[in-house]
C-alpha cells in the first residue's frame, strides 16, 4: 500500500498545471477513498493549506457519482449520461451512455448537423408564385337596368353599355418548399405582383403545390392533446395553412375580380414565375435551435428527403439521409430510431452516445461547427437556456441545446472546463415527474463540468508530506516516551537566563 501512495504521489505532482485540482473536505475524504480506492486513484498525501485535493477529472466524476446516489431524482428518473473530453481525446464518464430513451427537442441536434452537413448552409427553402395562361382583353356588357318580362314575370337585366377588361385565362399556382418563415406581409407582396399585371379579372382556378412532402399532417408518435403540433403542409404563412385562400382576399382588396375556386394541383413546367421569396438554412437554424422551434425542424427534416428529387417525400426518406450520417460516424442506424426532425414524437429512441459523437463529428468538421455553434442557446442568455444556468463558472460557457416533453428533460452541448479542457456532454433523464426538478439536476451537472474550487482561492505551492520511517529493532517495541521524560527534554532545550545585578557567575 506505501508503494502504491508513493506512486500515486509522485503521478499528483507530474500532472500538468492545466490539470487543476479540486479541494475536499476532511468529512468528504472519507467517502471519497471508499469509492476511489478500487481505482487506485487515491492522492490522499497532497496537500493545500492543510486540506486534501482531487485532481480535475477525479473531482468532477466523484461529485457526478456523489449526486446520482443522493439526489432524490434519481429514485424515479432514469438518466443517461456522457461526458467526453474533446481535448485530451477521453470519455470522462459513461453512465447509461448507450441506453435508448426518448430524446425530445435534442432530436433538433440530429436534424441540424445532417443538414448542414448534406444540404449546406446556403441551400435555399423557396416560396414561389406562377401563373398559367394569357392575359387577354376582353369586352364585358355592364348591366344597369333590371326589368320584370310581362309575360314570364322573370327578371331581365338590360346591358346599359359595353366595356374592356384585361382578364388572365388561367391559373395561379403557389408552390411550397416548406419555408417555415414566409409572412403576411410577403404574401400581401404577392398579391401586388399580381395586381402590377394590371387584370380586372382571373378567369381561372388557384392552385396550391405540396408536392415536396406527403399528405400527412402531423408526425407519428404526436400527442394528439397537444396545441402547440405545427401543422405539416410544404406551403405556409405565418407558420399556418390556407395560402391560397388569404392571398384570394388580398387581391380582393384590390380589386380584382375572381372566379375559380382553390384546390390542390402539381405546377406544370410551363408556368411563368411572377415572384419568389427565398430563405437559406443558415438562417432558419437560429429560430430552430435556439428557440426549440418545432415547424421550423420540421422544415428542415423534410428537406432531407427531398434530396432524392422525388415528389411528396417522407419522414422514412428523411430517416435514410441521417442514417447515413450515423454510418459514416461509425455507430449502427439500426440501433435507433427517428420518427420525426422536432422531437415531438413520443417514439423517437437515442442514445447519450450518439448524440457525443454528433455533437464531436460538428466539433471535427470546421464547415459544420462553425454553422452550429453560433446557433446554440447560451447558458443564461438567450434561447431556451436565458432563464438556467446563471451561476458562473457555467453561466455563458454552456452552449447547448435543451429538450422538454412529458417525461422528459434533454440537454445536450459543449462546456468549457476550469482546465481549459472542451468538453461535449449529452444528458437525458427520461420518467421525468417534475420537469423543474429534473432540469436543476442537469444544470447542476453542467456547473460540475465547468467548476474548479482551486480557482475559487490562492494558488499555493504544493506541499509532500512524507511519513518518516521508524526503524524497529527485532523482537522489541519501541519504548514510550514518559510525561517526565517529556519535560526533561523541554527544561534542557531552555536557554540560561543571565545572573542578576550583584550576583556572582560561578565557574564550571
Amino acid at each position: 500500500m506505501n508503494k502504491l501512495r508513493k506512486i500515486l504521489i509522485t503521478l499528483s505532482l507530474l500532472l500538468p498545471l492545466s490539470m487543476q485540482a479540486q479541494i475536499v473536505t476532511e468529512d468528504e475524504w472519507d467517502e471519497v477513498i471508499d469509492s476511489v480506492l478500487t481505482d487506485t486513484i487515491m492522492v490522499d498525501s497532497v496537500l493545500i493549506e492543510g486540506e486534501r485535493i482531487l485532481p480535475w477529472p477525479l473531482y468532477m466524476t466523484t461529485r457526478i457519482d456523489t449526486m446520482i446516489v443522493k439526489r432524490d431524482v434519481m429514485k424515479t428518473n432514469t438518466l443517461g449520461l456522457m461526458i467526453y473530453d474533446a481535448t485530451a481525446d477521453s470519455v470522462l464518464y459513461r453512465y447509461n451512455d448507450t441506453k435508448l430513451m426518448t430524446p425530445a427537442s435534442n432530436e433538433k441536434l440530429i436534424t441540424g448537423i445532417t443538414a448542414i452537413k448534406r444540404l449546406g448552409k446556403d441551400y435555399r427553402f423557396n416560396t414561389r408564385l406562377l401563373y398559367t395562361g394569357e392575359i387577354r382583353v376582353d369586352t364585358v356588357a355592364v348591366l344597369s337596368e333590371l326589368v320584370v318580362d310581362s309575360l314570364t314575370q322573370d327578371s331581365v337585366l338590360i346591358p346599359f353599355d359595353y366595356v374592356t377588361k384585361r382578364v388572365l385565362h388561367g391559373d395561379v399556382y403557389g408552390v411550397g418548399a416548406f419555408d417555415p418563415m414566409f409572412s403576411g406581409t410577403e404574401l400581401k407582396v404577392f398579391a401586388d405582383k399580381v395586381a402590377a399585371l394590371q387584370i380586372d379579372s382571373i378567369a381561372g382556378n388557384f392552385y396550391e403545390d405540396l408536392s415536396l412532402k406527403d399528405t400527412i399532417k402531423w408526425g407519428k408518435g404526436w400527442c394528439w392533446d397537444d396545441s402547440d403540433n405545427p401543422t405539416l403542409t410544404p406551403l405556409l404563412v405565418d407558420k399556418a395553412k390556407g395560402f391560397m385562400g388569404k392571398l384570394r382576399d388580398a387581391l380582393r382588396l384590390r380589386n380584382v375580380y375572381l372566379g375559380g375556386f382553390v384546390g390542390t394541383r402539381v405546377c406544370p413546367p410551363e408556368a411563368i414565375l411572377l415572384d419568389e421569396k427565398t430563405r437559406t438554412l443558415n438562417q432558419i437554424l437560429p429560430r430552430m435551435m435556439k428557440r426549440s422551434d418545432n415547424l421550423y425542424a420540421e422544415a428542415v427534416f423534410y428537406q432531407l428527403g427531398a434530396l432524392s428529387g422525388r415528389r411528396n417525400v417522407t419522414a422514412g426518406d428523411s430517416e435514410n439521409v441521417i442514417n447515413e450520417l450515423i454510418r459514416e460516424i461509425g455507430l449502427n442506424p439500426d440501433t435507433y430510431r427517428i420518427v420525426d426532425g422536432s422531437g415531438l414524437s413520443h417514439y423517437n429512441r437515442l442514445s447519450p452516445e450518439l448524440i457525443v459523437e454528433y455533437l464531436k463529428y460538428a466539433r471535427n468538421n470546421k464547415d459544420v461547427f462553425d454553422v452550429l455553434y453560433p446557433t446554440l442557446p447560451i447558458a443564461g442568455v438567450d434561447g431556451t437556456l436565458t432563464n438556467r444556468i446563471k451561476d458562473a463558472p457555467a453561466y455563458r460557457n454552456v452552449r447547448a441545446k435543451t429538450g422538454t416533453l412529458t417525461g422528459v428533460v434533454t440537454l445536450s452541448g459543449y462546456v468549457t472546463a476550469a482546465n481549459g479542457h472542451e468538453l461535449v456532454f449529452s444528458i437525458m433523464l427520461n420518467g421525468v415527474k417534475s420537469g423543474a426538478v429534473s432540469r436543476a439536476f442537469a444544470d447542476d451537472l453542467c456547473l460540475v463540468m465547468a467548476h474548479d474550487e482551486t480557482k475559487m482561492i490562492e494558488r499555493k505551492p504544493v506541499v509532500v508530506k512524507k511519513k518518516q520511517q521508524v526503524r524497529r529493532r527485532k523482537g522489541k517495541a519501541p519504548a514510550k516516551k514518559t510525561n517526565a521524560s517529556n519535560k526533561k527534554k523541554k527544561s534542557g532545550n531552555k536557554k540560561s537566563t543571565p545572573a542578576k545585578k550583584g550576583g556572582k557567575k560561578k565557574r564550571k
